[in-house]
């Protein structure tokens, strides 16, 4: 399998997944139902992506699952934030499926894969370092997911979107690297 089609079949997993969890979840990530965080629906995920970056740097290892979720999370932020600014602009209508938003997404990242830019100096410090679990891994992919992460904390809120598919992206080059390309088994 070239790396074009892991690409895409980690792709194509992942928002299989998320599909199938936004059913079986009513929406809960992009429409909380607020019990006991009164706050909004980006908020919310900001909070689940901390967790989950914390998670991964107190762990030994990398788990799938735990990247999966980081992945997934993007992915719902960036849907969610895409959709916000749709509507500040007047373009969202509110009547386009979570699936279909998705999508949109997805598009978009695919068609990053054209044109890769991230890249960071060999002796850059970063402010995350959660992704390295040894001295091997301070290189290639898991380098650049401490390179931005590290850029995302030392910004504001308003360039996070912006960064945000760079995350997303190299996150699906940490499962073709590690031919991890199907995510069915984490369906719960």
């Amino acid at each position: 399998m070239t790396k074009e089609e892991k690409i895409d079949k980690v792709i194509d997993s992942v928002k299989s997944v998320l599909i199938e969890k936004n059913k079986r979840y009513g929406n809960a990530a992009l429409s909380p139902i607020n019990v006991f965080y009164k706050g909004d629906a980006q908020t919310s995920i900001y909070i689940r992506l901390d967790d989950k970056l914390s998670r991964i740097k107190n762990s030994d290892v990398l788990r799938k699952n735990d990247m999966f979720d980081l992945l997934g999370y993007c992915l719902l932020l960036y849907v969610s934030e895409q959709t916000e600014r749709l509507t500040s602009c007047g373009v969202y209508f509110g009547d386009e499926t979570f699936e279909y938003r998705l999508n949109d997404v997805i598009k978009m990242i695919k068609d990053m894969f054209k044109l890769r830019v991230t890249n960071y100096d060999e002796n850059e410090e970063f402010s995350f370092i959660g992704f390295s679990k040894s001295e091997d891994d301070n290189v290639g992919v898991i380098r650049y997911l401490n390179g931005i992460c590290s850029e995302i904390k030392n910004s504001d809120t308003s360039t996070i979107y912006f960064l945000l598919p760079h995350l997303i992206q190299n996150l699906i080059y940490y499962f073709v690297e590690n031919d991890i390309t199907d995510f069915s088994d984490l369906i719960d």
